[in-house]
């Protein structure tokens, strides 16, 4: 699965105001606008942040219609 996709760390801000940060899987030949955009109802994320809260949530799954903005976090 590594080799098939790459991880991109993005910012959710949602319509509720509650901010992820985490990580989606994307598919190598593929961007992060091709995943938002395709017939899934929802984005998965790992190793997620919300908000505040000091504990990582290992998997959550995002209702695209929910989100109001997506930012890309670059990594060194």
């Amino acid at each position: 699965m590594e080799q098939d996709y790459k991880r991109v760390k993005v910012r959710l801000r949602m319509a509720s105001g509650t901010i992820y940060v985490g990580r989606v899987y994307v598919e190598q030949r593929k961007r992060l606008t091709d995943v938002l955009n395709d017939e899934r109802g929802f984005i998965s994320m790992t190793e997620v942040e919300e908000n505040e809260n000091p504990r990582k949530i290992p998997f959550i799954a995002i209702q695209k219609t929910s989100v109001e903005s997506v930012t890309i976090i670059p990594e060194p």
